[in-house]
C-alpha cells in the first residue's frame, strides 16, 4: 500500500469515528429529550407521590428502599420500586405543548389536589402534576411544575400517579425458600409449643427414664423442629422448670428426615414429611393483607407485640427470621411483626396454623414411600439371610439358587407393611436383641428403608429404623407376615 493510500485510509477512519461519535451524542440527546423524567432512575435518591388522597415518600438506602412516610422507617419492596423506576425511564410525552402560565393551569385540570410526583437527585427535584384527561387525544395533561412545561402523556401513564403506598409494601413475610430452612421454633404465649426440622439422626443418645412415656399436649410444651445431619446435641439445664433447654449443633448434612424434639425432656418424634411440608407451605404463603393500623399507630406496644401471643423463629443457617403475632383487630386480622418491625395485619387463620399441637406432626405411618418403588428386599433372622427380587412383575427368592417366591405371600407382606401405623413413639433403643431386620431397595439399589424389629408384647411390635432416631410400636407381629 502506498503512502498516499495509507493517508487516505487514515482520514476515512477518522471521519467514520467522528460520525459514529456525533451520532451517539445526538441519539443520547434525543433519548434524554424524549424522556419525561430528566434523571436516570439509578441515580434517584427519593420520590414523593401524591395519589389524590395520600402522600408517600420513599428514599433510597445503600441496598434497599425505605418509606419516609406514611410508614416511617419500614422497608419498601425493592423489586416494586425498581420496576416503577423502569416504567418512569420509558415514559415519554405524546406531544410537548410548551410553557404555560399559572393562570392557565385550571384550564388543563392542574389543581391543588391533583395527583403529583416529585423525583429528587441531589439538590435537584423534578415535580410533575397530572391534569385532566384529553378525550380527543385519549391522553392526559401533565405539567412539569419546576419548568412550567405542559405535555400530553398516554392514558396508561396516569396509573403511575395513582399508586397507593400499600402497593410498594412487601407483602411477603418470609423471603426464603422451603429448601433453605434449617430449623423452626414455635412459642405460644401461656402454652408454648414448638417444632424443629432435622436432617439426620442424633449421635448422642437422649436417654429416657421412662421409655413408655406418652406426653400430653400440655406436657409437650415448647418444642423444636430442626433440620440437621449428624448433628451432636448437648443439653443445658434450664434455670427453672418452664425454661426450654438450649441445643448446640454441629452439622454434617446427610439425611432429610424431620423430627419433633420436646425441649424440656429431650425426647424426639419422627415426623410425617408431608405434614411438615404442608405447614411450611402455608407458612411461606402467608402475606400481609392490611397496612392500616388503628389510629395510624404502628408502635410495638399498640399492636400488642411487646409480649406476642405467637412467635415463630425460622433459621436458614447463618440467618434467622422471627415472626411475631400480636393482638387481633377487626375480628379476623392480627398484627404481625418480622424481626421486631411491624409489617401490618395478617389473616388470623395464621394463628390456627401455628396452634397445631406439636404431636400432630408425629409420623403416623411406618413407611413414607410407595411400596411400588420396592424392587428388592432382604430379610435377616439370626444368621439366615433371605433375598427377594422383582423381575418382569414377579417376585423371586435369590441366592445360590433363584426360585419363584409365593406371589400372594410377598404382596400381602408388602401391602400390610405399607399400611402399618405407628401406635406409640418410644424414646430409647430396642429392648433386647434385634429379632429380624428388613432392608428395602429401589431400582437404583438405593436403600429406601432399613427396619429392625424387636419383641412383640401386648400386640405391639417394637420397630427401629436403621438411619433414624427413636423406636416405634406397631400393631401386630410383622414377622408372621412373610413365611420363610
Amino acid at each position: 500500500m502506498t503512502a498516499k493510500n495509507i493517508v487516505l485510509v487514515s482520514v476515512l477512519a477518522l471521519l467514520v469515528a467522528a460520525y459514529l461519535f456525533s451520532s451517539a451524542i445526538i441519539t443520547a440527546r434525543k433519548k434524554k429529550d424524549a424522556a419525561i423524567i430528566p434523571f436516570e432512575s439509578a441515580k434517584i435518591q427519593s420520590f414523593t407521590l401524591y395519589n389524590g388522597e395520600n402522600y408517600m415518600t420513599v428514599r433510597r438506602e445503600p441496598d434497599s428502599f425505605v418509606f419516609a412516610r406514611p410508614f416511617d422507617g419500614i422497608a419498601a419492596r425493592k423489586e416494586t420500586v425498581e420496576m416503577y423506576f423502569k416504567v418512569l425511564d420509558k415514559l415519554s410525552p405524546i406531544r410537548r405543548l410548551g410553557v404555560i402560565k399559572e393562570s392557565e393551569l385550571e384550564d388543563f385540570g392542574i389543581l391543588t389536589k391533583s395527583p403529583a410526583l416529585a423525583v429528587t437527585v441531589g439538590d435537584k427535584t423534578a415535580e410533575f402534576v397530572l391534569g385532566a384527561r384529553n378525550p380527543v387525544a385519549q391522553s392526559y395533561y401533565l405539567y412539569r411544575k419546576d419548568t412550567g412545561e405542559l405535555m400530553l402523556v398516554a392514558e396508561a401513564a396516569a396509573r403511575l400517579f395513582r399508586q397507593r403506598p400499600e402497593d410498594f409494601r412487601d407483602k411477603k413475610l418470609f423471603k426464603f425458600d422451603a429448601k433453605d430452612i434449617k430449623s423452626m421454633e414455635i412459642v405460644i404465649k401461656g402454652s408454648p409449643v414448638g417444632m424443629v426440622e432435622l436432617r439426620s439422626h442424633f449421635k448422642k443418645a437422649l436417654g429416657s427414664e421412662n421409655s413408655d412415656f406418652e406426653p400430653s399436649r400440655s406436657q409437650i410444651g415448647r418444642a423444636y423442629l430442626t433440620k440437621y445431619v449428624s448433628r451432636i446435641w448437648q443439653w443445658r439445664r434450664p434455670k427453672d422448670e418452664f425454661a426450654a433447654r438450649k441445643a448446640f449443633l454441629k452439622r454434617d448434612l446427610v439425611q432429610k428426615d424431620w423430627y419433633l424434639t420436646e425441649m424440656r425432656s429431650g425426647r424426639l418424634y419422627l415426623c410425617e414429611m408431608a405434614r411438615v411440608g404442608q405447614f411450611i407451605e402455608m407458612m411461606l404463603a402467608a402475606e400481609v393483607n392490611d397496612f392500616a393500623a388503628a389510629d395510624d399507630n404502628y408502635s410495638i406496644a399498640a399492636c400488642g407485640l411487646v409480649s406476642p401471643r405467637f412467635t415463630l423463629r425460622v433459621s436458614t443457617g447463618g440467618a434467622a427470621t422471627t415472626l411475631s403475632l400480636g393482638r387481633r383487630y377487626n375480628g379476623n386480622m392480627v398484627y404481625a411483626a418480622v424481626d421486631g418491625m411491624v409489617r401490618g395485619g395478617v389473616s388470623a387463620l395464621l394463628e390456627d396454623v401455628l396452634s397445631e399441637p406439636a404431636s400432630s406432626f408425629a409420623r403416623e405411618r411406618l413407611l413414607d414411600f410407595n411400596i411400588s418403588s420396592i424392587v428388592s428386599f432382604t430379610v435377616k433372622e439370626s444368621d439366615m439371610l433371605y433375598k427377594y427380587g422383582k423381575k418382569r412383575g414377579r417376585w423371586y427368592r435369590t441366592g445360590k439358587k433363584t426360585r419363584e417366591a409365593d406371589q400372594d405371600a410377598v404382596r400381602e407382606f408388602l401391602q400390610t407393611l405399607s399400611g402399618l401405623k405407628i401406635e406409640k413413639h418410644y424414646f430409647d433403643g430396642l429392648p433386647g436383641e434385634i429379632v429380624r431386620e428388613y432392608m428395602f431397595y429401589n431400582r437404583k439399589n438405593e436403600l429406601l428403608a432399613g427396619i429392625y424389629t424387636g419383641d412383640t408384647s401386648d400386640g405391639i411390635t417394637r420397630v427401629k429404623f436403621k438411619d433414624k432416631e427413636g423406636t416405634f410400636g406397631v400393631s401386630g407381629d410383622i414377622r408372621q407376615l412373610l413365611g420363610m
